[in-house]
């Protein structure tokens, strides 16, 4: 991922001990934390359809990866009816500048 994405898919696999789906059928909420100098933001996330299958999408929002060249934290949570409660591993990316952040334009001769 690059500094300044916007609209970056980002699937994550909600699996049990034994690396199966755990069914989201009975979520009630997803969301996304993501930590970048220490300073955590919460966004809503999607349950993924059929819910069975435990996948949380998000797609990347403008503001979320806005410094390059910095490791960012992602993890998602889940609420579930009747007060359950889930955390994923947290997962850890690198996101690089752009070649523009990085090179000047020079005329091709």
């Amino acid at each position: 991922m690059f500094r300044g994405d916007i609209g970056t898919w980002l699937p994550f696999y909600c699996l049990d001990q034994d690396n199966n789906p755990i069914d989201l059928t009975a979520a009630t909420a997803a969301y996304i934390d993501i930590v970048r100098d220490g300073k955590r933001i919460r966004r809503d996330a999607v349950i993924a359809t059929p819910p069975s299958a435990g996948i949380v999408e998000y797609y990347i929002v403008e503001g979320d990866l806005n410094e390059g060249d910095k490791n960012y934290l992602f993890q998602i949570i889940i609420d579930f009816s009747g007060g359950g409660h889930w955390n994923s591993s947290i997962v850890e990316e690198h996101v690089e500048n752009t070649l523009a952040d990085k090179y000047n334009e020079e005329p091709i001769p």
